[in-house]
């Protein structure tokens, strides 16, 4: 078994949209960030840069590798002794995990981690000729951070699974799948249906930064640059077999078999849909689960 410190999850657990935040005042600094979000309903979208990297800014990554964690996970998998009490383990970033239901479930975000690979993200699309603003920022981290949700959600929803089923944990069948899954509701929702365009922030004022058809242009392109260049950063074994899950039906079936018993079988040879997994993870959610972060 793999050992981390976690936090003790009480609720209210975290928001996605709040860990986004939080990564955006760290890496550039709350004061500066409020401020210019107060300000960016009237600053042209076609400005320019409105911040520069802080000294405290992470610096590049060399093709980086993305990870999670299953706490549980027999230590003969070769997982369980690398990894320090952040989730760090040399040149992979761990960026969530996911531990099995002892009331509840826990998701786990590693803040410091996301920071570093977001800021990565960051640094390359500016490269490309993007403009360094605060909605951008945040648009990256939030991509990133959103695909940690899905991916752990799928974890949490397999374990219920399993624990109806009696199915087998198989880690690298599993992390394919569950990269799949985040690839294929990030592809099938369309470029900006349920991402919030229209921020709440601290309740009191409001940006949009896809208000115009120039915004919408600009962060379609940087959505493509990002469904491209995240998902090829799954490169350790079972994580990189995510290619060979999607697809409308094929990854529906490929989880269905994974996750499946002989009554499943029984219920869907009578013409029960016991097989539209990817509309099931869709109701189900991460609704129960703990959500924390950890550094």
């Amino acid at each position: 078994m793999i050992l981390l410190d976690h936090p003790t999850p009480q609720p209210p657990y975290e928001t996605p949209l709040n860990i986004s935040l939080d990564i955006l005042h760290e890496l550039f600094g709350r004061e500066l960030i409020e401020d210019l979000l107060i300000k960016i309903s009237q600053i042209p979208e076609e400005e320019g840069d409105l911040l520069t990297f802080p000294s405290w800014f992470p610096g590049p990554l060399d093709n980086p590798i993305l990870s999670d964690i299953y706490i549980d996970e027999p230590p003969s998998k070769g997982f369980d002794t690398d990894f320090d009490n952040h989730g760090g383990r040399g040149d992979i970033l761990v960026l969530g995990s996911y531990t099995p239901m002892h009331s509840p479930g826990i998701i786990t975000f590693y803040k410091d981690n996301i920071a570093r690979y977001s800021a990565c993200l960051i640094r390359m699309l500016h490269q490309s000729g993007y403009s360094l603003r605060p909605e951008m920022a945040f648009f990256v981290i939030h991509f990133v951070v959103d695909d940690i949700m899905n991916h752990e959600t799928f974890h949490y929803y397999s374990d219920y699974k399993r624990r109806i089923t009696g199915a087998s944990f198989d880690h690298n069948k599993e992390e394919g799948l569950a990269v799949a899954y985040s690839y294929e509701v990030k592809k099938r929702r369309g470029p900006f249906n349920h991402f919030n365009s229209r921020l709440s922030y601290h309740h009191e004022s409001r940006f949009d930064f896809l208000r115009s058809p120039f915004g919408r242009k600009v962060y379609g392109q940087i959505r493509r640059f990002l469904m491209k260049e995240h998902y090829k950063f799954y490169s350790l074994p079972g994580y990189r077999d995510w290619p060979s899950y999607i697809g409308y039906r094929n990854w529906d079936d490929h989880s269905y078999v994974y996750l499946k018993n002989g009554l499943l079988d029984t219920l869907k040879s009578n013409g029960v849909c016991v097989d539209e997994i990817y509309k099931e993870v869709g109701l189900f959610c991460s609704s129960g689960a703990a959500i924390v972060v950890s550094n």
